[in-house]
């Protein structure tokens, strides 16, 4: 993070201290983006496993795509990919592997994969992991949480990836105590990922986040309690309706992820061509393209041409919530020095 971020996040929270924000550096609203790795990813100290390759951490919210992205990582056959690392169903548990897969997880492989013989991460996993210090900066210690990753990349066979839900905010943590690791971001239309989050919930016109105790929507209000003092606008979100906060969330993991990462890739892209978009990421994450198991991937195409979110409410809805959260965000960004609009993002008219 910038000291753009810094300066902001200073007054309400915990500040924060590495560079904050970057533009895609092809110029588009789309596809691959990528920036200047820190120079500690080229010649600092290594965390390798025991394939001696670095590993390879995936940052992306729920109901982005990245069980999808896991699965890839999982069939290309050079990497030992971990689903979700810090879910509180425990994948290194055998209790755990009896728990059927999300019904709209077509064709993927069972959640433990690769964590067999990883039983003693129970004496490491802290569940509090899943909701409290959600945003963690540079300067924040967390030694079981280092621990508990470093076992998992010793542990793994070939190069590791560690495909996290709960590390968006906390990039700026993993590149100091990481600092070999290639970071690939994942997001997806904020619209659509908030109708993949429903599950098929009625969520009414009129409710508000207070009223969300009834549903999960994805941890949403868990994530709301966490970070509304970090971030603004969270904390005025409680009696407005959800997808405020579900934006917010979304509008600052994305910022998070774009200069956090190495490179940032659309699930809608991926999807649309995932043999690609995954060539494309893997090249400028200086990782090799060749010996890869492309033909397991070829038929996973599996993009909706049809959006969703019309069924739930107007463009116009969308749109009026989504521009008042930019107008905060921007507000914020420039009242820290920065003066180049940021906030309309992609995936949005």
């Amino acid at each position: 993070m910038s000291k753009v971020l810094e300066a902001m996040v200073n007054k309400v929270a915990c500040g924060a201290s590495t560079r904050w924000y970057r533009r895609f550096s092809n110029g588009g609203r789309w596809g691959i983006g990528t920036g200047q790795a820190p120079q500690s990813l080229l010649d600092g100290e290594t965390q390798t496993g025991s394939s001696g390759t670095h590993p390879v951490f995936v940052t992306a919210r729920f109901r982005s795509g990245s069980t999808y992205l896991w699965n890839i990582f999982h069939l290309l056959g050079r990497y030992t990919a971990y689903y979700e690392p810090l879910h509180e169903r425990r994948w290194f548990d055998p209790a755990a592997r009896a728990i059927p897969a999300d019904e709209t997880h077509i064709e993927t492989a069972p959640y433990h994969t690769n964590y067999e013989g990883l039983e003693s991460l129970a004496e490491l996993y802290d569940e509090r992991w899943t909701s409290r210090r959600l945003y963690m900066d540079a300067r924040a210690t967390d030694r079981r949480l280092e621990a508990y990753n470093q076992t998992l990349i010793d542990h793994a066979v070939r190069q590791p990836v560690l495909q996290f839900n709960r590390v968006d905010y906390r990039l700026a943590w993993l590149r100091r105590y990481f600092p070999q690791a290639r970071i690939l971001h994942l997001y997806r239309s904020p619209r659509e990922q908030w109708m993949s989050s429903l599950r098929g919930e009625t969520v009414p016109a009129d409710m508000t986040l207070a009223d969300v105790d009834s549903m999960d929507l994805f941890y949403l209000k868990r994530w709301w309690r966490s970070l509304r003092y970090v971030f603004p606008g969270l904390q005025a979100c409680r009696k407005e309706h959800p997808y405020r906060a579900f934006y917010f969330l979304w509008r600052w993991s994305y910022l998070m992820g774009l200069q956090g990462a190495d490179v940032s890739i659309a699930y809608e892209d991926l999807a649309q061509a995932p043999q690609r978009v995954m060539r494309e990421a893997l090249a400028a994450l200086a990782l090799p393209t060749d010996g890869l198991d492309w033909e397991r991937i070829e038929g996973m195409t599996r993009y909706r041409v049809d959006p969703r979110w019309p069924a739930f409410a107007s463009a116009d809805w969308f749109e009026e919530i989504e521009g008042a959260c930019d107008q905060i965000v921007e507000h914020a960004l420039r009242g820290s020095g920065h003066q180049e609009s940021a906030v309309r993002g992609p995936l949005l008219p």
